[in-house]
C-alpha cells in the first residue's frame, strides 16, 4: 500500500478490493471509500461499484466516535438519490446544515432534508434543519415556517417530551417545559 500526495490509501494491482470499504478502479487500484471525490470527498465510509452505471456509490457516511460523550459525531448528510455524503456543518449552506439524510432536487438545484441531527429542529415545510437558537424555538423537535421568504416565522409542531405547546396571538407555537409552566402558574396565583 502507498499513500498518495492527497492522503489516499491506494492499493495498486488489485483484482478485488475489500468489499464495501474500498472500490476497484478501472486501472486495478483499490481506493478507500472516504477518498473517492466523485461521491462527496472524505465523508463516505462504505461504498461500492455500480456495475450498471459504472460509477462509485456511497452506502453509508463516516461517523466519528466521541469517547468522552460516548456518541457519534455525524458531520455528513447522506444524499439518498445520488449516493453521496456531503458536509453538513456549514451554517451558510442553508439546505444541508444539520441534515443527516436528504434528496437532491436536480431541477431546483437544492437538497431537501429528511432527517436532522439530534440537536437540530426539522422545519418540515421547508425541508431543512435549524438550531433551536437560530429560529428561537426551544424544547421543539419539529417546526414549520409560517412566514414568507423575506420574513420567516417559525412555529413548533411537535414538542419534546414533558413540554407543553402554547400558541400566541400571531399563531406562533412555542414549547415550554412543564416544570417552568408550573412555576409560572404558582407565581401568578400568589
Amino acid at each position: 500500500m502507498r499513500i498518495s500526495g492527497n492522503g489516499q490509501n491506494i492499493l495498486p494491482g488489485c483484482r478485488k478490493c475489500y468489499e464495501n470499504y474500498y472500490v476497484l478502479t478501472p486501472n486495478e487500484t483499490c481506493i478507500d471509500c472516504k477518498y473517492i471525490n466523485e461521491i462527496g470527498g472524505k465523508g463516505c465510509s462504505r461504498c461500492g461499484n455500480n456495475n450498471i452505471t459504472g460509477k462509485y456509490e456511497c452506502y453509508e457516511c463516516y461517523k466519528e466516535y466521541d469517547r468522552i460523550n460516548r456518541t457519534y459525531i455525524e458531520n455528513y448528510a447522506y444524499i439518498n438519490n445520488t449516493f453521496q455524503c456531503l458536509n453538513n456543518t456549514d451554517p451558510n449552506h442553508k439546505y444541508l446544515y444539520g441534515c443527516l439524510s436528504a434528496i437532491y432536487i436536480q431541477d431546483k438545484d437544492i437538497y431537501e432534508c429528511n432527517s436532522c441531527k439530534n440537536d437540530f429542529i426539522v422545519v418540515r415545510n421547508k425541508k431543512v434543519c435549524r438550531k433551536p437558537e437560530q429560529i428561537n424555538l426551544y424544547n421543539c423537535y419539529e417546526a414549520e415556517d409560517i412566514g414568507d421568504d423575506q420574513n420567516p416565522k417559525y412555529s413548533c409542531i411537535n414538542c419534546h417530551y414533558n413540554s407543553a405547546r402554547i400558541t400566541d396571538t400571531q399563531n406562533i407555537t412555542q414549547c415550554y417545559s412543564r416544570s417552568n409552566e408550573l412555576d409560572r402558574d404558582r407565581k401568578s396565583v400568589v
